[in-house]
């Protein structure tokens, strides 16, 4: 049963470099459907993998799809 979500889905690395470690990252799939990474995550998973790290292929996967953000953020948030 795949719950998949309509919305955009953006991760980062983490999830995807502890639920590989795991193996679990199909239950991202699972509950997103497909997810979209910065490529900054694809430069840490990449630099994890020289480093010796166990990182997931994403070429594997092709439900992770790579994108640059269209706009990025660099003043400061107050609440």
């Amino acid at each position: 049963m795949k719950l998949k979500s309509s919305k955009l889905i953006i991760c980062n690395t983490t999830p995807l470099l502890y639920l590989h470690q795991m193996d679990l990252l199909s239950i991202i799939q699972k509950i997103c459907g497909r997810i979209v990474i910065p490529k900054a995550v694809v430069d840490e998973l990449k630099i994890g993998g020289e480093q010796g790290v166990d990182v997931p292929d994403l070429l594997l996967y092709d439900w992770i799809e790579m994108r640059e953000p269209l706009a990025t953020f660099t003043g400061s948030l107050s609440f």
